[in-house]
């Protein structure tokens, strides 16, 4: 009989650790080869596409917009 290993998702902090180390591996490596390059991000509002750029270049390279949302 085969013991089955439980798999476990990781978390959302995880898995942008994972995603901005991947991120940021290319864009040296990029950086490297090509001395310039242009990146583009695409995504829905509120998805989290500044606060990545943010995470891989490490300072606040693109400010999140504030909210428009209305909570009144």
């Amino acid at each position: 009989m085969t013991q089955s290993i439980p798999h476990t998702r990781p978390s959302e902090d995880q898995l942008m650790a994972q995603i901005v180390d991947l991120v940021g591996k290319r864009y040296d490596a990029a950086l490297e080869e090509l001395g310039l390059f242009n990146l583009v991000i695409f995504g829905k509002t509120g998805a989290g596409k500044s606060t990545l750029l943010n995470a891989v270049f490490g300072e606040n390279v693109a400010p999140a917009p504030r909210s428009t949302i209305s909570t009144s």
